[in-house]
């Protein structure tokens, strides 16, 4: 875990296997930090190693896992299976996603409608990159989808 700051939290949060998902949680965490205000701290939690009651206070999230065979992290699951029963708690708060895949990347849709279902405002489009190929346009998106939650929160 890794902070900066105080005020209201926002974290990301992610599952890694080979690595590519969690260079991008680290990327996303390093271009939010180029213009994230004082007051806001964010965290980066693998979500294997994740204790639910310590991101409940939370402002904002930012949600990230790899594509396996057209499916999500079983960790990346778990985290909307558990919190699904304070989903009233939750209604509101900013998040968005993050997917690395192979070749599929049809995960995002399902990534999105799961952040819904936690009554989160959820701000599109999914970053999703393949492998570990992170282009500038797709900086230009966490950028902007960065600039929207901060926006909202």
């Amino acid at each position: 875990m890794e902070t900066k700051n105080m005020g209201k939290k926002i974290v990301i949060l992610y599952y890694s296997k080979s690595g590519n998902t969690k260079m991008l949680a680290k990327r996303i965490m390093d271009i939010f930090r180029e213009f994230i205000p004082e007051n806001v701290s964010i965290e980066l939690y693998d979500a294997i190693q994740m204790n639910f009651h310590s991101i409940m206070d939370a402002s904002a999230f930012i949600i990230g896992t790899p594509e396996f065979f057209g499916y999500m992290s079983g960790y990346i699951k778990l985290f909307f299976d558990e919190l699904y029963e304070m989903r009233s708690k939750l209604e509101g708060r900013p998040a968005f996603g993050f997917v690395s895949h192979g070749g599929g990347g049809k995960v995002g849709k399902k990534l999105a409608e799961l952040c819904r279902s936690l009554k989160f405002n959820f701000i599109e489009p999914i970053i999703a990159i393949k492998e570990n190929k992170v282009t500038s346009k797709i900086e230009a998106q966490i950028q902007k989808n960065c600039l929207t939650l901060l926006k909202v929160l």
